[in-house]
């Protein structure tokens, strides 16, 4: 191992006998994976029945509770996900929720244009119906508690860009209250549906990382990829901009 692997690597790769299905010997490092600003991400390699496989090894940000990050609840949907061909597996999901070791699917990450292409907006339509047709009984999101983490975690980092926002965040605030108790029927969400987090294997979509995945507005996902919104309550696309900004905000 590389002495400036974290500690936790080498942890997630001595679990290998609780993986599911297990490797025939420890996996091996071969690169770090780059581009996740939440967490760390570990491309594994690792022989099972005379086949090389790849894994990725995720070291979970140690802050995730104050990004509004529930690891039981992601575990959850992500089983779920899993069995609908939406997500990677999951091979192995540490007790403490340290880390998780999960398939390497081997494909092309989507870009920003790839959003405008028609073709792909039909597939991101159907992608998010998918979705969204997930039966797993979860409690309805509370935006609000979310939002007020982001907003506490942003003012001790950003403590000047956030007292100018603040007359115009607490005036959302009291729109969001009102929106949050309102009559509209949960559905599963991915809540971070980003070309990043989409890759594309044999004309097959999958989403990654899906941490910030639980019971929201279903107009959510669709907003954020730019779908067209039947009818939509404006405080929905306000929260999405105070979601995005905000987490960037609340970054160290």
């Amino acid at each position: 191992m590389n002495n400036n692997c974290p500690p936790l690597l080498e942890q997630a790769l001595n679990s290998w006998r609780h993986w599911t299905p297990a490797p025939d010997e420890k996996p091996r490092l071969l690169s770090r994976i780059t581009g996740g600003e939440t967490n760390l991400s570990f491309l594994v390699i690792y022989g099972r029945r005379g086949k090389d496989c790849r894994a990725v090894v995720r070291i979970n940000a140690v802050d995730a509770r104050t990004l509004g990050i529930d690891r039981q609840r992601e575990a959850r949907v992500l089983a779920v996900a899993a069995r609908a061909g939406l997500a990677p597996a999951v091979l192995h999901l540490d007790p403490e929720y340290r880390f998780m070791v999960s398939d390497y699917i081997d494909g092309r990450i989507w870009l920003a244009n790839d959003f405008g292409d028609p073709v792909n907006r039909r597939r991101l339509e159907t992608l998010i119906q998918r979705v969204q047709s997930l039966q797993l009984d979860l409690p309805r999101f509370d935006y609000l508690i979310h939002i007020d983490q982001y907003w506490q975690k942003a003012r001790e980092i950003n403590p000047g860009k956030t007292a100018m926002l603040e007359p115009e965040y607490r005036v959302f605030v009291q729109f969001l209250a009102d929106f949050q108790h309102q009559n509209w029927q949960p559905v599963i969400c991915h809540h971070d549906l980003i070309p990043g987090n989409l890759i594309e294997n044999n004309d097959q979509l999958y989403l990654l990382d899906w941490e910030y995945a639980a019971a929201g507005h279903p107009a959510i996902d669709r907003i954020r990829v730019g779908l067209p919104i039947a009818s939509s309550p404006q405080p929905v696309y306000s929260l999405v901009y105070w979601l995005d900004h905000l987490w960037h905000l609340a970054q160290p």
